[in-house]
């Protein structure tokens, strides 16, 4: 009989809503009973069943009267109220509600019920944000939310490894550090690596090309002056080693970096002479010699 009457106080919602209360005549029909306790509606703690009298005054005999219900539990966020019905003076177990969850972090839902939609949660789903870095030769990116977590950086460039090239590889603000000997310079759209350290020719072809580069071709007059230029003076004058030798025919000078015959040259007088098959340009003058291969010289790589 309590069960039955606690299931028929359930169809008493909306009418509790308003501020009233129902009860079952004799003849077991649903009537209003004027304002539950002080005639206020329900508030956040109705749902305490040992929140005080919320309904009429019986003199001390219960916390309720029988056959009388009110709201319970929250309709903030994805909650919803139920009822609770008064069984023997006391309000029983809320009913019907809906009562909160673990927060989702899916942008649009309070499922806690707190008032706030995905808070703790790193990012909101659908969000977007830049990544990465745009220092040097780095492109930022962008990170999407999903989940409520950020997803890979995507569309930018990172950092590589930093190469003699005149750029900033590796995105921290410097230029060809980390034991880079050579010197970065640009000129006529064509990018060179002037190399101070002496070496064999062989261990210059090497080295230029380990960076990307060959032995530099010298295609102008105005191209040699520059390049003569560039080379460190003082002590070491002895000359730079480019990429000009008669390696396969004696007295047949080819590129390396093309193979073929220079149609410009700046062989300074009696060259080439034949005391050796790799070519060097002068510190002092920019003109040209041949020597032998092994002898340790500066020199210079361009880009092909």
């Amino acid at each position: 009989m309590i069960r039955a009457r606690v299931t028929t106080a359930l169809v008493c919602i909306a009418v509790v809503v308003l501020a009233q209360s129902c009860k079952l005549d004799d003849s077991g029909q649903l009537r209003l009973d004027g304002g539950l306790g002080d005639g206020g509606p329900a508030d956040d703690g109705a749902a305490d069943a040992g929140a005080g009298d919320a309904g009429r005054d019986t003199g001390g005999v219960g916390e309720c009267t029988d056959e009388t219900a009110r709201p319970c539990g929250s309709d903030v966020g994805a909650c919803a109220l139920g009822v609770q019905a008064c069984v023997g003076g006391t309000w029983a177990a809320c009913e019907g509600g809906v009562g909160p969850s673990m927060e989702v972090c899916d942008g649009a839902i309070d499922e806690d019920c707190d008032g706030m939609v995905d808070e703790g949660c790193p990012c909101r789903t659908g969000a977007v944000r830049t990544c990465g870095s745009d220092v040097g030769e780095c492109v930022v990116g962008t990170e999407l939310c999903g989940a409520g977590d950020w997803g890979p950086c995507m569309g930018g460039i990172g950092p590589g490894t930093e190469t003699c090239n005149g750029l900033d590889d590796d995105c921290d603000g410097e230029t060809d550090e980390s034991g880079c000997t050579c010197t970065h310079r640009v000129w006529g759209g064509s990018t060179y690596l002037v190399c101070p350290t002496a070496t064999t020719y062989t261990l210059a072809m090497t080295g230029c090309h380990d960076l990307g580069y060959e032995l530099v071709t010298v295609d102008t007059a105005s191209e040699n002056t520059w390049l003569q230029a560039q080379l460190p003076g003082g002590s070491r004058d002895t000359g730079a080693w480019i990429g000009l030798n008669d390696y396969a025919t004696e007295g047949t000078f080819l590129w390396v970096a093309t193979g073929l015959s220079p149609h410009f040259t700046n062989w300074r007088a009696g060259e080439p002479n034949g005391s050796g098959d790799c070519v060097n340009m002068a510190v002092s003058d920019g003109t040209w010699g041949d020597e032998q291969c092994t002898v340790t010289r500066l020199y210079v790589c361009e880009i092909p």
